[in-house]
């Protein structure tokens, strides 16, 4: 349907379809059980992606064997705007592995990056990028033979809840509320851009962008509950932030999705409790266990920050990335 050679000629391809919702969470738990040993895909949690406007025609593939069986299924979204990054995802079912269908969604999202060109600036570097476990080697092989490169390592981490019991300990001042979304919409993309602005993958957001990406993570996430998500005041100002999500019934899976802290009020312990205080809320809850991707930068440290609160690593993931085109600066004369 994209116009791409992909043999052999029994597979047929399209996009998905809201029917399709279970099918596909049911094959992609079933590849990372063979993959990781872990289940890790729901229904609330593919269709938050899935809400958004066009991604279903636009985002997603799903390729059938002759039985019309799922056989792989991918993605490819621009994150970011204008649209420097685009990230392709894919999963190939066991026995169908080394006969094109990887391939076929790096090509599909590679094509699919180059539709959001035209709202670039043209100073700017556009990429490709996937994530896979550095222990998967074909994955591996696959993105090194499509022209891409490991840029960056991420550790998978876990906290097993069901035995946590430590009080936090918040700097003097500090107050803790649940987010307020028509009050601290605003105030909360200030202090995260304030929070992230050294962080190394982060674009500068514009209020417009900035805004709309939390409307996003409360508006379209089934799994949002303004109780997982805790901000911190100093006064009128917001010193930090945690944002987690519930697995919507299923209490191995709740994430915390970010963890923020302004540079005035770094290394005074606001990080450590605030999630602190998110495992307790948690608990609270009745989540067995809570996961996070922390960044293997050693110079940031986030992996020994997590270890102090009690998480262990679990996986370690690479991201890949591919240059489609280079910033001016960056190309040799």
């Amino acid at each position: 349907m994209d116009n791409i050679p992909f043999p052999p000629s029994e597979f047929s391809i399209r996009h998905a379809s809201w029917k399709d919702l279970q099918s596909i969470v049911d094959f992609l738990n079933e590849t990372d059980a063979y993959d990781f040993g872990k289940r890790n895909f729901s229904a609330d949690g593919l269709a938050m992606d899935w809400k958004q406007a066009g991604f279903l025609e636009n985002s997603t593939r799903l390729v059938f064997n002759e039985a019309e069986e799922i056989v792989g299924y991918g993605e490819a979204f621009h994150q970011g705007n204008p649209p420097l990054k685009t990230i392709v995802f894919g999963r190939t079912h066991p026995g169908y592995r080394g006969q094109g269908i990887g391939t076929y969604f790096l090509v599909w999202g590679e094509r699919f990056a180059l539709t959001g060109i035209e709202k670039c600036p043209d100073s700017a570097r556009i990429f490709l990028s996937a994530l896979t476990v550095e222990s998967i080697e074909p994955a591996r092989k696959l993105f090194e033979g499509f022209g891409m490169q490991p840029v960056r390592m991420y550790f998978r981490m876990r906290m097993d809840l069901r035995h946590w019991d430590q009080a936090p300990a918040f700097p003097a001042q500090i107050t803790i509320h649940p987010y307020r979304h028509d009050e601290d919409l605003i105030p909360l993309h200030h202090a995260y851009e304030d929070a992230f602005e050294n962080n190394w993958g982060h674009p500068p957001q514009s209020v417009q962008q900035g805004t709309k990406n939390i409307r996003g993570w409360v508006e379209n996430n089934p799994g949002f509950d303004e109780s997982l998500f805790l901000v911190a005041w100093d006064g009128d100002e917001i010193a930090g932030f945690v944002l987690a999500l519930d697995g919507q019934g299923d209490p191995d899976h709740a994430e915390i999705w970010e963890l923020g802290v302004r540079p005035r009020w770094q290394k005074r312990g606001l990080g450590k409790a605030l999630v602190k205080q998110c495992f307790q809320v948690l608990k609270d809850r009745g989540n067995q266990s809570v996961i996070l991707d922390a960044d293997a930068d050693p110079q940031e440290g986030p992996v020994a920050f997590y270890e102090k609160t009690g998480m262990h690593v679990e996986t370690q993931r690479l991201q890949y990335e591919k240059t489609l085109r280079e910033a001016p600066e960056d190309v040799n004369p």
